[in-house]
């Protein structure tokens, strides 16, 4: 850890050195946030496997996941642009690095860009619907258990290791992108089909240039935007790997419509998007039932069933009571159907509320506060989960 320590501060002294004397545009930036957390997840569960939690402890990223970052350009000519962007993830709490302790686990990337074409990246990096449906969420950043990627997994900060990833500029409103993950970068978890499955094996990807042995991601997306409207849609393809699935799992899918519309101080969001023979980031939810995600930084992941079929819906409103005062509001629901639900048993509909407000006391620091109530919450059946949270988030 102090080898990490000291190797980071290096490369943070040396790009802001870079910037002051060769006067390349290289930004140090990050966010900052803390609070106090209290969960409670009861022992309902119908198979009687589940006992019960209650959680009551400080809170590392309730808002926004912490980080520290630098991002840097230079100019190409021709209207051409190098950029990168290295972004670390760490608990504020411990100070431990998230993502598995990666250096840069949230975002390691290098890239061209040109404003009338597009750019196109290289290196670990969000998918498009993490890109895209973002913004649906009337939450503006993470809030525990109540955010936007524990219904729609795919568009839970998914992060794709060894990527490569390519969008179009903007043409009269509409962006389009699509990208390839070699490897995945993420745990991956097989199960056997059956009434309830058993994990066959869980692999964790260690990138060996053989790319149908490891988990390799598709993602590709678009966006409409006009005025008020903002309209998007995303599909991701996960592909298991050859030597571990051995014939017998198919690819896992996901797919989100969604869109969002402004008037006047409101912003009203919907979304609806479908899971298909697996699920992405599931193991962060089912993991959340014996530790709240908020205390620490999750990474992603991917579970493979041929049972699994979720259709995810939420509906959304943010507010802006003055300009220093926001509150938020959504509802949520993951529902099993097809083979899910005739073949697995203890499994029902996971439904979800949640409330937010933002108090702004400065442009970039604010107070925060969220409540949700989840039942039947990772899709088991009788499980409940009440979040309460308390913050202050500050951006530099």
């Amino acid at each position: 850890m102090n080898l990490f320590v000291r190797s980071t501060c290096l490369i943070f002294i040396f790009f802001i050195s870079a910037s002051v004397h060769a006067q390349s545009s290289v930004t140090l930036y990050g966010i900052v946030d803390a609070g106090l957390l209290l969960q409670q997840n009861s022992g309902d569960a119908a198979d009687g496997s589940y006992e019960g939690e209650r959680y009551f402890g400080f809170m590392s990223g309730g808002q926004s996941a912490n980080r520290l970052g630098v991002n840097g350009q230079e100019s190409l000519g021709s209207g051409y642009v190098l950029n990168f962007k290295l972004e670390n993830g760490f608990n504020l709490g411990n100070g431990n690095a998230g993502q598995g302790g990666a250096m840069f686990g949230r975002q390691a990337w290098l890239g061209i860009q040109n404003k009338e074409l597009g750019y196109i990246r290289f290196g670990r990096q969000n998918n498009f619907a993490s890109d895209y449906a973002g913004v649906l969420s009337p939450w503006t950043g993470d809030f525990s258990s109540v955010s936007l990627g524990a219904s729609f997994g795919s568009a839970n900060a998914e992060r794709m290791s060894h990527a490569l990833k390519i969008e179009t500029a903007n043409v009269s409103g509409f962006k389009f992108g699509v990208g390839y993950s070699f490897a995945y970068g993420a745990p991956a978890v097989y199960a056997n089909d059956g009434p309830m499955p058993d994990i066959k094996d869980v692999t964790t990807s260690v990138y060996n240039y053989s790319a149908v042995n490891n988990v390799r991601v598709m993602t590709s997306g678009a966006t409409y935007t006009s005025g008020p409207l903002y309209v998007m849609t995303s599909y991701d393809v996960y592909m298991p790997s050859v030597s571990m699935a051995e014939g017998n799992y198919k690819n896992a899918t996901a797919w989100i419509l969604g869109a969002s519309y402004k008037l006047a101080q409101f912003t009203l969001t919907a979304a609806y998007g479908q899971s298909r023979n697996g699920w992405a980031n599931s193991l962060q939810t089912l993991i959340d039932l014996q530790r709240p995600i908020s205390f620490g930084n999750a990474d992603s992941s991917i579970v493979f069933n041929g049972n699994v079929a979720v259709d995810s819906y939420v509906l959304g409103l943010t507010a802006v009571i003055d300009e220093k005062n926001t509150v938020f509001a959504i509802v949520q629901m993951a529902e099993p159907s097809g083979a899910m639900r005739n073949n697995m048993q203890h499994i029902s509909t996971q439904g979800m509320i949640g409330f937010g407000y933002v108090h702004d006391l400065s442009p970039r620091t604010n107070l925060y506060a969220f409540t949700g109530y989840v039942n039947n919450y990772a899709l088991v059946d009788g499980v409940k989960s009440g979040t309460l949270g308390l913050g202050i988030r500050h951006i530099f």
